[in-house]
């Protein structure tokens, strides 16, 4: 195998972080009085790559993600009261993805990936008492799982140094699966119910990250650049 091959291939340690917009989706059927908003939360973490070759690899991450779900809700009381519905939570998620990479000159390149992993809840929204603007209207959450499994697309544009290290700006999708929420909707003043409906959900991140390239610990690239440019993962 030659220099230049062997540079394509190998190990990268890397760190990123950005922010989200999770939207929620109903697992059953709900009525059509209910208005989907953006709930905007972040995510960082690292990932571990391995290049496999010189057009793709894999990646095993751990990110730790703050989302949510926000939407409106018309309760069709006596005074038609629009609930707003606002909660998050924290999970820790661990994707694991196949990348494709193809180079733009000399130092740039895009990277698709896609992949599936599991998200684990360290937070609860559940048991908790959303109420309205006009005190009419009150949400109890009641948490089916405490995981949930998710696929994951992304696409990514970086920038390749000297020394191997890369820098990448992303746009990823991850959409989950099967139900981790139960909310049951009702007023709290005659113990009315509106309606009870199950739900996940999916996102959007932005991020940014830096990859350190592996094969430079303990040489003088592990701190400054040498001459010629480093390709890979």
């Amino acid at each position: 195998m030659s220099k230049s091959s062997s540079a394509q291939e190998g190990w990268r340690l890397g760190f990123e972080g950005g922010t989200l917009f999770s939207r929620t989706f109903f697992t059953d059927s709900t009525s059509d009085d209910y208005v989907k908003k953006y709930y905007t939360g972040y995510r960082f973490g690292a990932s571990l790559h391995w290049g496999r070759s010189e057009f793709n690899g894999f990646s095993l991450g751990i990110h730790y993600v703050d989302k949510g779900l926000r939407y409106q809700y018309k309760t069709n009381d006596s005074v038609n009261s629009i609930a707003q519905v606002k909660q998050g939570t924290q999970y820790l998620e661990i994707p694991f993805c196949m990348l494709f990479k193809q180079d733009i000159g000399i130092t740039g390149f895009v990277r698709e990936s896609f992949g599936i992993g599991g998200a684990f809840q360290l937070t609860k929204y559940d048991s908790v008492l959303t109420q309205s603007n006009s005190g009419v209207f009150s949400m109890y959450n009641t948490r089916q799982t405490n995981f949930n499994a998710f696929f994951r697309l992304g696409i990514e544009v970086g920038n390749r140094f000297d020394n191997g290290d890369l820098l990448t700006f992303g746009l990823h999708y991850q959409q989950g699966f099967g139900t981790v929420s139960e909310q049951n909707f009702f007023n709290p003043t005659n113990g009315k119910g509106f309606f009870n409906t199950k739900l996940n959900g999916s996102y959007i991140a932005l991020t940014l990250g830096y990859h350190f390239n592996l094969s430079n610990i303990g040489t003088k690239e592990e701190f400054f650049t040498s001459n010629k440019p480093k390709r890979g993962f």
